[in-house]
């Protein structure tokens, strides 16, 4: 992952999946410097080279030769000189951002990633949304920048008070100003001497123009797309806290947020609202419009008039009072909102509000079995829904490797998938076929059932008469070009949708919506 030279011209890399930091020399010999290939964490004080690394990331090094790595799954940031010992430089091996003003070695940091030696300290990001400094005269640490919280919440604050997602890489300029790429909000962010944070590269939306000129931000998994009874495609636009609206005609605007990751806005224009990660939209036939606010753990509604309110403010409820996200939608014939809390269960709302289970049962987890009711099925973190047009419900059940029915009499079965992750199967029933965590199902008007293979990287199709195929998608992760033939193209389907006989599915690899036609 890391690579970084030094004065003389050494080259360090940090192998990853070998968990050892290699030397190539300036003779081009290839030398482990640190690491003894065995996951774990020990060896600080000893030699580097018997010491263990549970996933090192980024690597450094300073004028003198010491060498500084991201022990990514140790939480620490640890350093050495070739051919002497090793040390822990930074953190305590906790999750967390506590600890600013202290001994870097107490301090709370989460799993570092990116690094880069300035003048008089260590920088450090980390998986915890914030950026530290390490002097390294006296080995305090300092929080510069991140709140903590995963999202975008705009610039023009101070550094302490913005939001970052997955920030990696660390540049330095002249004038004391840090560049940070804040990977999951697709920006380059500038923190100046001042403590000011601006964005000086990315973030472009795109709207009022064409579709594939628009920028999207599928930064987390399952962006669910769907079309409402007029043919306008809904994208929940995660990363960029939105939701993205395609026209008949071919235009792009967003439909709701304002791509500041946030809750506000109930009882206003959508588009003036802020939304945090949402993760699955879906029409009625009456002009409303659902959004899984999924970072904020509500569902919204958005009326015919645009207006934005909470729907449903909680899914679970316990003597704990636990609430859970929701992470698919779906709507039937009758106006009626399915959701799946995308951990036990799918429940259905009825236009009054009401609230029932119509699969799974709540807080056990796992699979128990077909042709029983539906809600005293097992489900283990059903994920992407639909229903067909005769009322029937698919449910993706992500991590029994399912897809599972249920019909009108409210009797659960399996159409694809016998529960072992894997690829096979095509041309024969769906119930013998292996799938690999389905992120996603769609229905069409023929019987047709076509789920979204997400770690095969394909879409499937279930036909009426059980028989599954591969619809699209050659195995291969990426994207090797548009008008290729669907099963030669490179994929990473989140989700899945169909519309007239066209199939579209969000890919995730390439930040993009596609169709297969």
């Amino acid at each position: 992952m890391g690579i970084c030279v030094d004065a003389a011209g050494n080259i360090y890399i940090a192998d990853t999946g070998n968990n050892v930091i290699r030397e190539v020399d300036t003779a081009g010999i290839i030398h482990t410097v640190a690491g003894n290939h065995v996951a774990g964490f020990s060896g600080d004080g000893g030699p580097a080279t018997a010491a263990s690394f549970n996933f090192p990331w980024a690597v450094a090094v300073n004028a003198a030769g010491r060498v500084y790595v991201s022990d990514v799954n140790n939480r620490r940031v640890r350093a050495f000189t070739v051919g002497g010992n090793i040390s822990t430089f930074a953190g305590n091996g906790q999750f967390g951002n506590t600890g600013s003003g202290g001994p870097a070695t107490q301090a709370a940091i989460g799993p570092p990633t990116g690094l880069r030696i300035g003048p008089n300290a260590l920088y450090l990001s980390t998986n915890e949304n914030a950026i530290w400094e390490v002097q390294f005269s006296t080995g305090t640490i300092r929080l510069i920048a991140g709140t903590g919280a995963l999202g975008y919440n705009g610039d023009g604050n101070t550094a302490l008070a913005t939001t970052f997602s997955q920030p990696y890489g660390i540049a330095l300029d002249a004038s004391g100003g840090i560049f940070v790429t804040d990977s999951g909000n697709n920006r380059v962010r500038h923190i100046a001497a001042n403590q000011t944070v601006s964005t000086v590269a990315g973030g472009g939306v795109g709207d009022g123009g064409p579709p594939t000129l628009a920028g999207l931000n599928f930064s987390s998994i399952f962006a669910h797309i769907a079309f409402d009874p007029a043919g306008n495609l809904y994208i929940a636009d995660i990363g960029n806290c939105r939701i993205r609206k395609m026209s008949q005609s071919g235009i792009i605007t967003t439909f709701a947020g304002t791509g500041i990751c946030g809750y506000s806005g109930d009882g206003g224009p959508a588009s003036a609202a802020t939304l945090n990660a949402p993760q699955a939209v879906a029409a009625d036939g009456n002009g409303n419009v659902y959004v899984a606010d999924t970072g904020n753990e509500v569902i919204r509604k958005i009326d015919s008039s645009g207006t934005i309110t909470t729907f449903v403010s909680f899914l679970i409820t316990n003597n704990s009072a636990e609430s859970a996200a929701a992470y698919g939608l779906a709507v039937d014939a009758a106006g009626s909102l399915y959701v799946s809390d995308g951990v036990f269960a799918v429940w259905k709302i009825d236009p009054s509000g009401t609230m029932t289970v119509a699969a799974g049962t709540l807080f056990a987890i796992g699979y128990n079995g077909d042709g029983i009711p539906a809600t005293q099925a097992w489900l283990d973190f059903p994920r992407g829904i639909a229903l067909d047009r005769s009322g029937n419900l698919y449910i993706a059940d992500w991590l029994n490797d399912r897809v599972r029915k249920v019909d009108t009499n409210g009797i659960i079965s399996t159409i694809a998938g016998n529960g072992k992750g894997g690829f096979g199967g095509d041309h024969g029933p769906g119930t013998s076929a292996t799938l690999n965590l389905p992120s996603d199902v769609a229905a069409d008007d023929q019987g047709n059932v076509y789920i979204s293979d997400w770690i095969n990287f394909r879409i499937r199709v279930v036909d009426p008469t059980g028989t599954i195929n591969t619809f699209a998608g050659s195995g291969g992760y990426g994207y090797n070009g548009n008008d290729v033939l669907a099963e030669k193209v490179n994929m990473f389907p989140q989700s899945v949708a169909v519309r007239n006989g066209i199939v579209y599915y969000a890919d995730q690899s390439t930040y993009r919506v596609r169709k297969v036609h």
